[in-house]
């Protein structure tokens, strides 16, 4: 009788334990990118009045303007968030194949991935948001099924074709998903929170100091997607990290 080949695991601490040493072994880099992210997002607030600290509708306040801000802080967000997770994407990738890092060929590709990048994560995040307003599972699970849409779209270019193919990728390995991406999210909670007291209570925590430490995350969340896509490619098509083709070819 024929035996069925037992499926390969995740390896999610091997995931968390390479994600980890690319942030810290390219610190510099990730922490330039989101001083960039902090300096765009910190300014156009200012000129637009926006206050950082400040959460929409909070008070009540359901006017026009308010709806206006609203809107143009997701647009704001989303576009450096697009910048921030296309640069470390490749970025991350460079590192696992032992790479020299090329921000001048990141910037190239910049450009002509930027906008869809930016159209694929709103569409991300309005489908997540309003699958969670629902029933909060359907969201989960969708966060599951588009986990590695950003990578797919970054390192294959295929736009919208992101969604089909982090589907088939993720296939199989949801649960070791969600396991690796609840632990960060609660790690990643803590620090924040940590940071944020010891901040708060020296009076100096701000807006400024607050978005960096949220593009700081988004950076080690983009590098956690980034080595799960390789890996998960690893595994559905036998495509080692070694030899996966040249994005900048």
């Amino acid at each position: 009788m024929e035996q069925t080949a037992e499926k390969p695991p995740l390896g999610v601490g091997n995931i968390l334990s390479s994600a980890a040493s690319t942030f810290f072994s390219k610190f510099t880099y990730i922490f330039v990118i989101s001083f960039v992210a902090v300096l765009v997002s910190f300014i156009t607030y200012t000129i637009l009045g926006i206050s950082v600290l400040n959460q929409p509708f909070a008070d009540g306040d359901f006017s026009g303007t308010a709806v206006f801000g609203f809107i143009i802080q997701i647009l704001v967000d989303s576009l450096v968030g697009a910048f921030v997770g296309i640069l470390v994407t490749f970025l991350t990738y460079d590192t696992v194949l032992g790479r020299q890092i090329n921000i001048s060929a990141y910037l190239s590709k910049l450009s002509t991935l930027i906008v869809t990048v930016l159209l694929v994560s709103i569409v991300m995040g309005l489908g997540i948001g309003l699958a969670t307003l629902a029933l909060i599972i359907p969201g989960l699970i969708l966060t599951m099924i588009w986990y590695v849409t950003i990578p797919s779209v970054v390192i294959e270019e295929i736009g919208f074709g992101g969604f089909g193919r982090s589907q088939q990728l993720t296939s199989g390995y949801r649960w070791p998903i969600f396991g690796l991406v609840l632990l960060v999210g609660l790690i990643l909670l803590g620090i924040g929170m940590g940071i944020g007291a010891v901040l708060g209570a020296t009076g100096w925590l701000g807006g400024p100091v607050l978005l960096a430490i949220q593009y700081l995350g988004m950076s080690f969340s983009a590098i956690l997607a980034a080595t799960t896509y390789a890996r998960l490619r690893e595994i559905k098509e036998g495509v080692s990290v070694d030899s996966i083709a040249d994005v900048f070819s």
